[in-house]
């Protein structure tokens, strides 16, 4: 039992050492800061990070340095953030899929993504959608239930790779509506949207935005988008939780991380300058039209997510019939 006289002390000690993380917060930065990319130069990550950088210096009075940093999908960046000092003056920018799902289809993989890191916020929700060629593949998300429980393993779809996002999301669907479905892996999406048009696959999932122009001009019919609500630039597009119930998409588009340890009031000093320069309509309006959603949640809410996303990601990856390599 803690003595009575000692109270007093330690009650003064918790203060003292809440106020002095508080001081830290108040006092960061004051050196820029490094924002890492784990692709290179142009991707959608990139652009992300490059579209809020800018406002990003401006809340936190310092520069924000943006740094490409290739490679290893990703992982070389993450290396090299997991293991610079707990500061906060080093992040990462990820695909939040990417993030959590390396575990469970690499083998020896150097990183745990929950505890090798600091959450500190999602900052996009990718718009991922179905599409099907106009002549050759359902009609509906519906005639797409319809015809994979009809002709089990014979209705195809091309994703950008095996064990990606899109691939999971969408043998999870198949799980679930209880009619597997064939998949054709791609390296990228590009050659699988490209097959699409040509009708030599009937569908294909990646995020909307490579779907639209397409189908403005009728070659490509959009099924649904994979959100847990539909999106406002496509409204009448269905949502997948609307037509197969129990779907549920773990988080996804791309989060900011730094190392472990990042003292509390730091990170949420960086997720408030990453939530300020969201909220800025050049910002947020050029995101929108990329098919992303601005998101900025606080390191809390982003930690929960990510936990319980994993454990999904878990699931998808043995119900896919994955091992890690």
């Amino acid at each position: 039992m803690l003595n009575s006289r000692a109270v007093p002390t330690a009650l003064t000690l918790i203060a003292g050492l809440l106020l002095a993380s508080q001081a830290v917060a108040q006092a960061f930065p004051v050196k820029p800061i490094r924002f890492v990319v784990g692709f290179p130069p142009g991707g959608a990550t990139d652009t992300v990070t490059r579209a809020i950088a800018p406002k990003m210096s401006e809340a936190l009075g310092q520069p924000v340095m943006v740094e490409n940093n290739g490679g290893a999908s990703g992982l070389i960046a993450s290396q090299l953030v997991a293991r610079s000092a707990p500061d906060g003056y080093t992040i990462l920018l990820n695909t939040t899929g990417g993030h959590l799902i390396r575990p469970f289809v690499e083998k020896d993989t150097p990183l745990d993504p929950l505890r090798d890191f600091t959450a500190i916020t999602q900052l996009i929700e990718s718009v991922f959608a179905i599409a099907a060629n106009p002549v050759t593949g359902p009609k509906s998300l519906e005639d797409l239930v319809e015809q994979a429980r009809r002709y089990p393993g014979k209705l195809a779809y091309g994703t950008a790779g095996l064990g990606t996002e899109t691939h999971l999301l969408m043998e999870t669907i198949g799980q679930i509506i209880k009619g597997p479905m064939q998949v054709v892996p791609y390296k990228g999406g590009g050659p699988a949207v490209n097959d699409l048009l040509g009708g030599q696959i009937p569908l294909v999932t990646q995020p909307v935005v490579t779907f639209l122009q397409h189908a403005r001009a009728g070659k490509v019919r959009i099924l649904a988008v994979i959100l847990p609500k539909r999106w406002e630039t496509l409204p009448d597009v269905p949502t997948v939780t609307e037509i197969i119930p129990g779907f549920v998409k773990p988080a996804g588009g791309a989060g900011v991380w730094g190392p472990a340890k990042i003292p509390p009031p730091i990170a949420l000093r960086l997720q408030g300058a990453m939530a300020f320069a969201l909220k800025d309509p050049l910002v947020s309006d050029g995101l929108k039209a990329q098919g992303q959603i601005p998101v900025g949640n606080t390191p809390t809410e982003f930690a929960e997510a990510l936990r319980q996303s994993s454990a999904l990601f878990g699931q998808m990856v043995k119900a896919a019939g994955l091992k890690a390599e």
